[in-house]
């Protein structure tokens, strides 16, 4: 089974991504927006896109590298500067966010898929995930939208709620040949439980069905299942046993998943830096409104 890895704004050292021969297997758009604290409408960040991508694309040659486009939800993106609509839900991991958001404003998906699209263009190694997408409308508009903006190669979705999984047959028969599982959002839609810090997911019979019925789904239409989320033992068991692909690995998770020789990467506290600040900026925000 192949490892791949997953990146939110970290700059891995060249040797390391030769180690994962599944490639990147997600590059989590979201995080470079929040790392810069602005949204993707403003040229700094289009520009931080394309600059990563392709910084990642070549390091990762001849391999994939897979980048998901933004999974915000409306906390995290209404403190972002440049955003086109600042406001607030009652629960957000539920909301606007993923590929609903990305649809619902036109304008700022497309300054996103047009920031990918110059990083392809210089690295044929790229292609594009969609996150959080639920229905057959949903799939085949995301696909629309890439297509129109000149995205090549094969697409890409995250299978991250049950409905999701259950329609993978019509989802890959619209156009896409490559899974990845979520295993943190299915997990906590699954299985009734609140995603929040420190509530992470484990290997319940039910998410190990679902991970089985995803398998049989790829399998039958010749795509690729890989599994990502924020993972222990028994996760990975699990999805080793299912035989998927690849199993994707957080790169801050590398030391305590894979060995301390990866204790001294650069980088490790990144992601949980960038999300202290967008968390003391909601807070902020919370407060004010």
């Amino acid at each position: 089974m192949k490892n791949g890895l997953a990146l939110s704004a970290e700059s891995p050292p060249a040797w390391l991504l030769q180690e994962f021969t599944a490639g990147v297997g997600m590059v989590r758009g979201e995080y470079l927006q929040r790392d810069c604290e602005a949204y993707i409408t403003e040229p700094d960040v289009g520009r931080r896109v394309t600059q990563y991508l392709v910084q990642i694309a070549k390091l990762a040659a001849p391999d994939l590298v897979w980048y998901r486009t933004s999974d915000l939800d409306a906390s995290e993106a209404a403190v972002l500067r440049g955003v086109e609509d600042a406001f607030l839900e009652p629960v957000p991991h539920l909301g606007i966010r993923g590929i609903r958001r990305s649809l619902r404003f036109p304008d700022s998906f497309r300054h996103e898929l047009s920031a990918f699209r110059v990083a392809q263009q210089q690295c044929p190694n790229l292609r594009l995930l969609f996150p959080f997408v639920t229905t057959m409308d949903e799939a085949e508009a995301a696909k629309r939208y890439a297509r129109a903006a000149g995205v090549e190669g094969n697409l890409g979705l995250m299978a991250e709620t049950p409905a999701a999984v259950l329609t993978l047959p019509e989802m890959l028969d619209a156009g896409y040949s490559h899974v990845l599982v979520g295993c943190n959002d299915l997990w906590a839609l699954t299985m009734a439980e609140i995603r929040r810090p420190g509530n992470y997911p484990t290997a319940t019979v039910a998410l190990g069905r679902l991970l089985e019925l995803a398998r049989k789904h790829t399998q039958d239409r010749d795509a690729t299942l890989c599994f990502a989320g924020y993972l222990d033992a028994a996760l990975i068991e699990m999805a080793e046993y299912t035989g998927v692909d690849a199993i994707v690995y957080h790169y801050a998770q590398l030391p305590a998943l894979l060995g301390e020789r990866y204790a001294d990467l650069p980088d490790l506290e990144l992601l949980a830096e960038i999300k202290q600040r967008t968390r003391a900026a909601v807070a902020r925000l919370n407060h004010v409104t």
